[in-house]
């Protein structure tokens, strides 16, 4: 996982759902209001960004945004 890569997914997650851009990598997916639009738009981005689909079940376990990107090394 590179740094671009990182940067354009946190890009992308942030302003598809409105978020601000004080948030890290290492927000809480809880105080992001993560729910179920959230599971389906951090798909679509890390499909476009890394060219793999989410595994839903480990999408799941997930508590920031770092563990997500963390999926691209699987």
């Amino acid at each position: 996982m590179s740094q671009d890569e990182e940067n354009l997914f946190l890009i992308k997650f942030l302003d598809e759902l409105g978020l601000e851009s004080s948030i890290t990598l290492d927000s809480s997916l809880d105080e992001l209001g993560w729910d179920s639009l959230s599971v389906i738009t951090a798909i679509a981005i890390f499909d476009e960004v890394y060219g793999k689909t989410l595994d839903v079940e480990k999408l799941n376990k997930c508590k920031t945004i770092r563990d997500i990107l963390k999926l691209s090394e699987n």
